[in-house]
């Protein structure tokens, strides 16, 4: 299982601010990581990679290049994807072989808003029944990305977990009303609690309970 990232420029001070504090958990897995040209990290970068769609067609452009050239299953990242256990990698590796090696393993959906199913996972591009991207295109909204396609196949190729939670933000009567700011261990258990990685928190304020 090969762990991917894209790094676009918005991203660049929470991405190594990531690296930072997931290193500071242990060995990290090799990683393989593509960025845009303008980009510094404090890592190698694999492969400079810029999409010529806008958001958020841009963030389906990502991942089906990165699952369709890369030739093992690749556990899919984002910069604001966070490690809620140090043992993430060894906890996700364990979950995909349970579940049979599925097409994808993604977030369960068993408690919105907060479990909600979402583009971070893992993905085998052999097992998905992919079109071309064009065709993909077509059947995602303008307006949305490739994790509703995949919330719309069937068992047959996905599999779902409590070990990668989603949520976007904050909710209120069903309106989201702002991203995620962990500022105490008991907010951080009622979403986190027993997870591998939790996305998206576009602050990095995970790190502080892990």
């Amino acid at each position: 299982m090969e762990v991917f990232i894209h790094v676009c420029k918005k991203d660049e001070y929470l991405f190594n601010k990531w690296l930072k504090f997931t290193r500071s958990l242990g060995d990290l897995p090799e990683m393989i990581v593509w960025a845009e040209d303008d980009v510094n990290l404090d890592c190698k970068i694999d492969k400079f990679f810029k999409s010529k769609y806008p958001y958020p067609i841009a963030c389906s452009h990502v991942w089906y290049e990165a699952i369709t050239t890369i030739n093992k299953p690749v556990l899919y990242l984002e910069p604001d994807a966070w490690v809620c256990n140090k043992n993430w990698y060894e906890m996700l590796k364990k979950e995909y072989k349970s579940c049979g090696y599925p097409g994808a393993l993604v977030t369960s959906s068993e408690n919105p808003p907060h479990d909600m199913v979402g583009g971070i996972g893992i993905y085998d591009a052999s097992k998905l029944p992919l079109p071309s991207f064009d065709d993909l295109l077509k059947q995602i909204p303008e307006n949305a990305a490739f994790d509703l396609w995949i919330g719309n196949l069937n068992n047959n190729y996905v599999s779902k977990t409590k070990l990668i939670r989603h949520s976007f933000g904050i909710y209120l009567n069903d309106i989201l009303s702002g991203f995620h700011v962990f500022t105490n261990k008991e907010q951080f258990e009622l979403i986190c609690s027993g997870a591998a990685l939790f996305h998206k928190d576009a602050f990095g304020s995970v790190s502080k309970f892990v």
